[in-house]
């Protein structure tokens, strides 16, 4: 093979290889694969921390979930939180149980504050990937770089008919900010995620299998 031709194909190669690096640039917010959690609520509001032991599956290396079901649940019905290893996080809510959940990154074990000082330079959105859900779900996400600079974004999610697989995107820029500066997106130190009933029934059914930062289409 000829040196130019040698050059031509190594080109190629790295150029290639930095398309394909590009498209698959993300960073795990939680995949949901590591600490285990089952809790059932007809009333009361529950937090809990928990922790990635392996590491690269939970940004900051601990989940608070803070998981509540409003006094006036109609039919007294249970809405069950379940986080299993290697499986989705899955929401089964009781017909009429008024329930929200927050997810919580930039805590420590005990709860307390635990900045991430995260870069997300080079990702443009949040994308939450749904193992599957059959009602409408109002989402939220807040955000925090500093003690006082904070942005906002909340969409209803609608699920897709057929019950596959879809994903919601969080665009950076669809983020309303909420202090006096803008937010830092290279060193976030709060992510905030709220899932909470859409419908009147309010028993909406759900799994979540990642929330990731990415800039893929």
């Amino acid at each position: 093979m000829s040196r130019k031709i040698l050059t031509l194909v190594l080109s190629l190669t790295a150029l290639a290889a930095g398309a394909r690096s590009a498209r698959a640039q993300q960073t795990t917010i939680d995949d949901f694969s590591t600490g285990p959690y089952n809790v059932s609520l007809r009333d009361g509001q529950v937090t809990e921390q928990k922790s990635d032991p392996i590491g690269g599956h939970i940004v900051g290396g601990v989940r608070q979930t803070v998981f509540t079901v409003g006094p006036d649940n109609r039919f007294n019905q249970p809405t069950t939180l379940h986080i299993s290893r290697h499986r989705p996080m899955i929401i089964d809510a009781g017909l009429k149980s008024p329930w929200s959940l927050y997810l919580v990154y930039g805590v420590d074990m005990d709860g307390q504050p635990k900045p991430l000082n995260l870069s997300l330079a080079g990702s443009n959105k949040f994308r939450i990937c749904f193992d599957s859900a059959d009602l409408t779900i109002s989402m939220g996400m807040t955000i925090y770089s500093g003690d006082t600079n904070g942005a906002t974004q909340t969409k209803a999610v609608v699920p897709v008919p057929s019950g596959d697989q879809f994903y919601v995107d969080f665009d950076f820029s669809d983020f309303a900010p909420t202090g006096p500066n803008p937010i830092d997106w290279t060193d976030i130190d709060t992510i905030v995620v709220l899932f909470q009933a859409g419908t009147a029934t309010q028993a909406n059914d759900f799994g979540v299998t990642s929330i990731v930062a990415t800039n893929a289409k």
